[in-house]
């Protein structure tokens, strides 16, 4: 169904594949942007939905997209070029931040919010309570956006309105304190937005399809915020005042990893439960978000009647081509997203849209695979992602490649990371990565003992080197004994383990493993070093999610500041605040962090005209990292 045609308002829509307005972020709508887009429109979306900030009279728009005089030509070329690949053309307009944002421009240090609230990041500053006048000057800016936005031809403007941002905020009872016409019934909450949608039918016509994005339920059992039962009172609200297609999220800033779901959700989505009541209960389309690049999920919500859209925004950035392998019926070929969110992390510090899996993404003019002008003999040396993603590069760059794994599975540690119930994602990259391994008759040599030598005498012309990394163990006293296993073997089912264990190590690894075995009766205390759990540097919203989980297991408690001094045979000694306690245990589980495994870098220099080295061999780190480094690899092959 997902690909049978949809109409918005009067307007036709090729199929029910809505690339969403994630932030890009690359050059502010110049080439860079324009690529990241038509990618995606020649990829096959029904509709591409470009974000763009209102004129900056109250806030600035910070990182986001903003139409200026300098960059009109670009956005109509874009406009135009998207059109003729069969795209729709929308304009997701935000028209504001409010208490997430550090200040606003008449205030600065203060952001800007319906009443005098608490800073979202900072609860110690008051946010400035914007005046009639000041919401005046707001609605200002977006006339004159919308106006932009009409004379270069889209097709649809989306009025941004969801999650916490500024104009929820208005439609939320615990932001929204006013005593005035903005403020207590639903009726005035809505009224600034309701006051948008009438200037947009101003300048655009009363026929211009027109839709928002917004939250009808934001699953936090805090008092003032919205449950369902007013969210569809709002639904029926917005149909009244003649808007054209219900864009439905979930969740607000305080739950935020249901607005972007990482792969820790493998239950349906909120956005569907809450798509799924509207629906029901308005006449006009209505279309969600959410993790449904899942094309099972995807489709069965389109024919259960949850929603007749799908805004799909990471699976199209892991394949800008995920519509078009679906008409050429070759889904199998389409690139997984893994729901790690390195997207919406590197465009929350304010850089612009990245992706795992996908290299180019919002690179598309410096990262796309450069063609051999010369074919040569490459050898890549280890079979994890990033060995993987160098051979097929190779291979498609029309270089005569083979690929050495140590094992007899390819997969390297992104096995043990697609292991648990809950990464199921992963798993189903690593299985992609195979496929297309055999599909395009790469050859591999499996068991493959690589050694300077082995590899001079291999005669290549090239050498990528992939060898990944392995579990850390640090010596301490005791970790030699039968009652310590690695957390990948624990993981791989490789491991003999009693019913109580002890994780060493709070990071990833040992937090993923310790839930990874609740299920099966396993009882974990989690030890860690540092002091808080998982100190690594990992997305917020992930970590939300994760911490979470790991709270609500009756299967796993947690101790942090403590580190490990020695194995016994009945348990462990551990520190905490310089006490010693020994915490007793069937097995020690050991999650100490990964070391590289050897490159022979600098001993193939001398023997091979061309050395790279990939991923975890340089220094262990994500798959994200070992992806771009294949390609750049592949690319600087001279």
């Amino acid at each position: 169904m997902m690909l049978t045609q949809g109409t918005i308002g009067g307007l036709t829509v090729k199929n029910r594949i809505l690339f969403a307005p994630m932030g890009s972020h690359i050059d502010n709508l110049g080439p860079g942007t324009y690529e990241y887009f038509m990618e995606r429109a020649r990829g096959g979306a029904g509709m591409i939905m470009i974000p763009v900030f209102i004129k900056e009279y109250v806030e600035t728009s910070g990182p986001s997209l903003t139409i200026t005089d300098e960059n009109q030509q670009m956005c109509r070329k874009l406009v135009e070029d998207a059109k003729r690949c069969g795209s729709r053309v929308c304009f997701q307009i935000v028209p504001g931040y409010g208490r997430i944002m550090p200040g606003s421009i008449q205030h600065p240090g203060k952001p800007v919010a319906p009443s005098e609230i608490p800073s979202m990041y900072d609860p110690a500053t008051t946010c400035h309570a914007l005046t009639i006048e000041e919401i005046g000057t707001l609605k200002r800016g977006y006339r004159e956006t919308v106006e932009k936005v009409f004379a270069l031809g889209a097709d649809a403007v989306e009025i941004h309105s969801y999650g916490g941002y500024l104009i929820d905020q208005f439609l939320t009872e615990a932001f929204n304190h006013r005593t005035d016409a903005y403020g207590g019934s639903l009726e005035n909450r809505s009224r600034l937005l309701t006051e948008l949608i009438g200037i947009t039918r101003e300048v655009c016509g009363k026929t211009f399809p027109l839709m928002v994005k917004y939250t009808p339920c934001h699953y936090l059992d805090y008092p003032g915020y919205r449950k369902i039962e007013e969210g569809v009172e709002m639904s029926k609200l917005l149909e009244q005042a003649g808007v054209d297609l219900l864009h439905v999220d979930a969740g607000s800033f305080e739950n935020h990893y249901l607005a972007m779901p990482p792969t820790y959700q493998q239950e349906q989505v909120y956005q569907l439960r809450s798509s799924e009541i509207v629906k029901r209960n308005v006449s006009i389309p209505v279309a969600t978000d959410a993790k449904l690049g899942d094309l099972d999920k995807g489709e069965h919500a389109l024919l259960y009647g949850k929603t007749d859209f799908l805004v799909i925004g990471r699976a199209m950035l892991a394949d800008p081509n995920l519509p078009k392998k679906l008409e050429e019926n070759h889904p199998d070929d389409i690139t997984p997203c893994i729901g790690c969110n390195e997207c919406i992390g590197s465009v929350t510090i304010g850089s612009h849209v990245v992706c795992t899996v996908n290299p180019e993404a919002g690179c598309e003019t410096t990262m796309k695979l450069k063609k051999a002008t010369t074919a040569k003999k490459v050898l890549v040396v280890g079979g994890g992602p990033g060995g993987m993603a160098a051979a097929l590069d190779a291979h498609r760059a029309g270089h005569r490649v083979e690929l050495w794994e140590k094992t007899n599975r390819l997969g390297g540690m992104a096995n043990a990371a697609g292991r648990p119930w809950f990464k199921r994602e992963v798993d189903e990259l690593v299985q992609w990565y195979r496929r297309q391994v055999i599909e395009n008759s790469i050859p591999v040599k499996y068991y493959a003992q690589a050694t300077a030598e082995s590899i001079a005498a291999y005669g290549a012309d090239v050498v990528v080197v992939a060898t990944g990394s392995h579990p850390r163990k640090f010596p301490l006293p005791g970790l030699d004994r039968t009652n310590v296993v690695m957390a990948i073997d624990a993981m791989m089912d490789r491991a003999t383990m009693g019913t109580n264990l002890l994780m060493v190590g709070g990071g990833l690894v040992g937090c993923e493993t310790a839930l990874h075995l609740s299920p099966r009766g396993k009882k974990t205390t989690i030890i860690e070093m540092a002091p808080k759990l998982l100190p690594e540097q990992i997305f917020y919203m992930n970590e939300i999610m994760l911490t979470q989980m790991l709270h609500a297991d009756p299967n796993i408690s947690i101790k942090v500041g403590t580190k490990l001094i020695e194995v016994t045979d009945s348990g462990a000694i551990v520190e905490t605040n310089g006490v010693r306690s020994e915490i007793p245990c069937d097995t020690v589980v050991l999650a100490m962090g990964m070391q590289s495994e050897p490159n022979f870098v600098e001993e193939l220099k001398e023997k091979v005209t061309e050395v790279y080295c990939v991923g975890d061999c340089c220094k262990p780190r994500h798959i994200i990292e070992a992806l771009r480094e294949a390609r750049e690899a592949v690319n600087a092959i001279a």
